[in-house]
C-alpha cells in the first residue's frame, strides 16, 4: 500500500501473470483500506497471528486467492 500516492502495488512475484499491477486508490478508498488495517491488527492480536496481510478471515489469517483472482479479473 503506497497512502501517499494513493496506489495499491501487488508485485509481480505474487501475480498469476508475473507481471506487476498498480492500481489507483481514491481517498475514500484509502480511508476504508486505514479502517481494515487497523481491524486487521486487532483480530491479529486476538488470535496471536503474525502476518502482514491486509485481507484475512476472521481468524486472522490470509484468505484464499479470491482478492487475488477478483483483482486479476479487473485488471483484464
Amino acid at each position: 500500500m503506497d497512502f501517499e500516492n494513493m496506489l495499491l502495488k501487488l508485485q509481480g512475484e505474487i501475480m498469476k501473470s508475473h507481471r506487476p499491477l498498480i492500481l489507483p486508490l481514491d481517498d475514500e478508498m484509502c480511508t476504508l483500506l486505514r479502517e481494515l488495517i487497523s481491524i486487521n491488527d486487532d483480530v491479529r492480536k486476538e488470535h496471536r497471528e503474525k502476518n502482514d496481510y491486509i485481507f484475512l478471515s476472521n481468524i486472522g489469517v490470509p484468505i484464499s486467492n479470491t482478492v487475488s483472482s477478483y483483482l486479476m479479473y479487473l485488471q483484464n
